[in-house]
């Protein structure tokens, strides 16, 4: 069931489906549609309550407040579950920029929070993939936020004819529906404006991460994307072998020592797949969470 919840402070769209004592949160990357998780809110339904939302910003989602920092996206996060009479037996997942999210949801809320699953996550740690010439060359942040606020001053003709939207090999095994609105989605100037808030805001977020206990209680699974299979696709792009590698070696690392925090930690290199790992690997994220439970 998809509906529009009144947080007080603005209004949020969610994916609630299924239903237990148990619900699963899904933290979403940067610029997704909730529909693009469909399988694994499928699959996960029929055991448990799932939830997925778009941040204010995004979809219908509106928030009175413009900041999209990590600490107010938290704090919409737990007014939307308070509303939902959700205050316990919470299992986040958080993709990407989502990671960073529930990872900062599980310090403010840790008696709330009973797992957590990080799936190919940004991390506290990001400076040291910054710093890689090759980031600074050709993937730097800078180069993100202008290229998305140029997009959000575009009207949905322009973007369609700019970006050009198309749905991925791995999407296709979603429903016509579904992949109507993830392309949607994708030619919303809102959605680039959104964009170049939450990525301006890293740092602070980071930040604001850094400054709490990271020692998590509560377990967590890492997961991230093949190593070899993302240096091929750089090698592909144009980047030189040996930066290739140090660039996946670095982000192994960052990603590795997230799982170290935890007491009751778990690493995975998920082979077969790149950065959206719930789109190649969808029943590895379903296995997982239900060995949470």
């Amino acid at each position: 069931m998809e509906k529009i919840i009144d947080i007080g402070e603005g209004k949020i769209e969610a994916c609630i489906k299924g239903s237990g004592e148990v619900t699963v949160v899904i933290e979403l990357g940067i610029c997704t549609h909730f529909s693009d998780w469909d399988i694994v809110i499928d699959e996960l339904s029929k055991k448990i309550r799932v939830i997925a939302y778009h941040r204010a910003g995004y979809g219908n989602s509106r928030s009175e407040c413009k900041k999209r920092t990590g600490r107010q996206i938290v704090k919409e996060l737990n007014m939307l579950l308070e509303k939902e009479n959700i205050e316990k037996n919470i299992i986040l997942i958080g993709h990407s920029f989502g990671g960073l999210c529930v990872q900062h949801f599980a310090q403010l809320y840790p008696e709330k929070v009973i797992g957590m699953i990080l799936v190919d996550p940004n991390t506290i740690y990001q400076k040291e993939m910054d710093k890689l010439p090759t980031i600074k060359e050709k993937f730097s942040r800078s180069k993100d936020i202008k290229n998305w606020e140029q997009l959000s001053k575009k009207n949905k003709e322009e973007l369609i004819l700019e970006i050009n939207p198309k749905i991925s090999k791995e999407q296709m095994m979603l429903s016509k529906e579904s992949k109507q609105r993830i392309l949607d989605f994708l030619v919303e100037p809102q959605t680039y404006k959104t964009m170049m808030l939450e990525y301006s805001s890293l740092d602070e977020t980071i930040n604001d991460i850094r400054a709490l206990d990271r020692r998590y209680k509560c377990p967590m699974i890492v997961m991230t994307r093949d190593k070899e299979l993302m240096i091929s696709n750089l090698i592909k792009c144009g980047i030189e072998k040996e930066e290739a590698g140090t660039m996946e070696n670095t982000w192994q690392k960052i990603i590795k020592e997230i799982a170290e925090v935890s007491q009751n930690g778990k690493f995975i290199e998920v082979k077969g797949a790149t950065h959206c790992i719930y789109r190649f690997k969808p029943e590895l994220i379903v296995n997982e969470a239900i060995k949470l439970i």
